[in-house]
């Protein structure tokens, strides 16, 4: 559902994700060679270990790439190690390979860079190649729109997993979407007794991920790619918005949008640093 809410949020701008760890094996699920791969030295971090969102929006790092010990690595892998790789979405279906590229580890985290000018492709790529650490504030310019899916699949107590966006303006959007499959989850739970066969599942599955009727045309959306989505493990995030915080400055702002995959849990403001974020995150379903 992560990925189907991150897909509709994003369309109709050109989409480019980084999969934290896995480059390699990103790309190979991409079918692609190592020398077409765009290669960047840092990448966003959510540190899912973190209870607490503020604590746990880390930002910028130093990128870094899984180097395999058994085959031995050879001397391009030992090279570009400190590289994560920035590919280009072009369908929902690219998305959810790089969701199974990362998806066997405890956990795994998906940047998505979402440009409304097209032309800032190679801005963006030299942004995140540069000697010092980006500022994301500076790399989002109106229109654009950035989401982290960080998910913790098997780990201990204290864990949580983050869905965060952040654009450079206010946006009815979040709300729109986080309503919209926030319901399509709740039909989904209530007819999940009722599946007996494999085509009702899919269908059920092409229902909970399927788009807004009054959204825009999303370009390869689920609407072409339901089927390639393996909800299941992540079908229990509560997308319950509770009123908007505001800082009071004039300034650009950036707006956030946090919470876990616990069916238990929902959207609810947090503390914003005046002048610079409008964010909401996680709290209890009434």
């Amino acid at each position: 559902m992560w990925r189907a809410l991150t897909w509709e949020l994003t369309a109709g701008r050109s989409r480019f994700a980084i999969p934290a760890y896995y480059r390699d094996e990103a790309a190979q699920l991409r079918s692609m060679s190592r020398e077409a791969v765009r290669l960047v030295r840092w990448e966003y971090e959510v540190d899912v270990k973190q209870s607490e969102w503020l604590s746990a929006d880390v930002g910028f790092v130093p990128a870094r790439a899984c180097v395999p010990l058994r085959p031995a690595p050879g001397l391009w892998q030992r090279e570009h190690a400190g590289f994560a790789g920035l590919f280009t979405l072009a369908s929902f279906r690219h998305l959810t390979d790089l969701a199974l590229a990362v998806g066997g580890d405890a956990t795994s985290e998906i940047t998505l860079f979402a440009l409304h000018d097209p032309g800032r492709t190679r801005l963006l790529a030299s942004t995140l190649n540069q000697a010092h650490r980006p500022d994301l504030a500076e790399i989002l310019q109106p229109g654009d729109i950035f989401v982290d899916l960080s998910v913790v699949h098997d780990l201990g107590a204290g864990a949580a997993s983050y869905l965060t966006v952040k654009t450079p303006e206010a946006t009815d959007k979040v709300e729109h979407l986080a309503e919209h499959f926030r319901e399509a989850f709740r039909r989904y739970a209530n007819a999940a007794s009722q599946i007996r066969t494999f085509d009702e599942f899919r269908s059920a599955i092409d229902d909970l991920l399927a788009q807004p009727a009054a959204s825009e045309p999303s370009d390869g959306a689920p609407s072409n790619a339901r089927c390639h989505a393996h909800p299941a493990a992540e079908a229990g995030v509560g997308v319950h918005l509770a009123r908007r915080i505001r800082p009071s400055s004039a300034q650009p702002q950036i707006v956030l949008f946090e919470g876990g995959l616990d069916d238990v849990q929902c959207f609810r403001p947090h503390a914003v640093q005046p002048g610079k974020l409008c964010a909401w995150h996680t709290g209890e379903l009434a």
